[in-house]
């Protein structure tokens, strides 16, 4: 994960419309505690995601300033759109009917019933790991290409760690693009970095 400032879309995607479904289905004069905790209720998965990642950022920026808000106020930063345009509309006499409140319900409780992907991955600690993590220094690209896909065999923190250091910081972009896929693999929130041009 960089330190750079994260973007709207990268935890929460718009395409996906969970922010304005939530902000539709809540009562007039909701406050913004309000927001959260139906946002925890309904979309746990994705707010245990928010957690997660302001984690692993706060971790790979230790003793650094890191610009990602604590979750609550990404959250709310996120979606201050949203809520604003609903609690305009309160304003003006709009309320959802009983049938679009269930039938939003309804949506939300089928994405969250989506079928996960079958785990290509063990998560234990490989009994190597340490001879990996020193490998994933080769000056070799061959040799650090096959030790991110080793690692990606391996769900635990040391793997992660490498994995997300490569991704940040390797040279080759075809070993970062390896390893951002194993990342997305063990469900991380992941953005690749960009492709450097060549000078």
């Amino acid at each position: 994960m960089s330190r750079r400032r994260v973007s709207k879309g990268q935890i929460i995607m718009k395409k996906e419309e969970k922010l304005p479904k939530i902000a539709s289905i809540m009562p007039v004069g909701f406050t913004d505690d309000d927001f959260v905790e139906e946002f925890k209720k309904l979309y746990s998965k994705y707010w245990e995601n928010i957690i997660k990642r302001y984690n692993e950022h706060v971790k790979l920026s230790k003793g650094k300033s890191f610009p990602m808000p604590e979750p609550r106020k990404y959250l709310l930063n996120v979606s201050r759109k949203y809520i604003q345009e609903v609690r305009n509309k309160h304003a003006q006499g709009w309320l959802p009917t009983e049938e679009e409140v269930t039938e939003i319900k309804k949506q939300i409780e089928k994405e969250n019933k989506k079928k996960e992907k079958p785990k290509c991955y063990q998560e234990n600690i490989p009994d190597d790991i340490d001879e990996l993590v020193k490998a994933a220094r080769s000056t070799d690209d061959t040799k650090r290409l096959e030790v991110v896909k080793e690692l990606g065999k391996w769900k635990c923190q040391k793997s992660k760690d490498v994995l997300w250091r490569i991704m940040l910081r390797d040279t080759n972009y075809n070993i970062q693009t390896e390893a951002f896929r194993k990342l997305q693999s063990f469900g991380e929130d992941v953005k690749l970095p960009k492709k450097k041009k060549r000078k």
